[in-house]
């Protein structure tokens, strides 16, 4: 990695209003912070992951779920794969949230995001690496549910005007 690469993405990090915002002071309470974020490398990848609160609060809930000590890893690592998805998302259709990808009409498009990261190979209609597509299914469902939580608490993390109708899509995506 170039170091004007490494350095524009520490700036973004220290834009980045999630980490930044003193009034809501949300991730200074959040075990992730204190456990996981500090043995996570420092590249676009984990910072886009702490960027956005609904991945934040998704590690959060699954370190609150799985008490042992050695989950950190296992968090990072999902971090990490909610962060490689959003690359796509961000480069090629201009999702930047993963709020904004679990609407409806984005899901073609978070599909295909999906099947770049897992290697789809369209002619052999074969995946380099299987396990990973059918393990974000379970992943997104996950998500869903942290954002549904964070949605029904009305918390003020997440940028939402219309609350019902975010609702919706999110039960609409918890269908499939």
């Amino acid at each position: 990695m170039k170091s004007w690469e490494l350095f524009d993405m520490q700036v973004r990090a220290k834009r980045c209003w999630l980490l930044q915002n003193p009034e809501k002071k949300c991730l200074n309470r959040l075990r992730l912070k204190t456990e996981v974020f500090h043995t996570m490398h420092v590249d676009r990848i984990s910072l886009i992951g702490k960027s956005d609160p609904i991945i934040c609060q998704y590690a959060e809930d699954y370190i609150r779920k799985h008490k042992r000590p050695q989950i950190k890893n296992l968090v990072a690592n999902k971090f990490r794969e909610l962060g490689r998805l959003m690359i796509p998302l961000q480069d090629i259709y201009q999702i930047n949230t993963i709020l904004e990808a679990l609407k409806p009409k984005n899901y073609d498009k978070v599909v295909s995001a999906v099947r770049m990261i897992s290697g789809y190979n369209e002619t052999d209609k074969t995946f380099r690496a299987p396990s990973l597509a059918l393990h974000f299914k379970t992943i997104l469902l996950a998500v869903c549910s942290a954002a549904k939580t964070l949605i029904i608490k009305r918390d003020p993390i997440i940028p939402v005007t219309n609350y019902e109708q975010v609702l919706k899509d999110k039960k609409f995506l918890r269908t499939y």
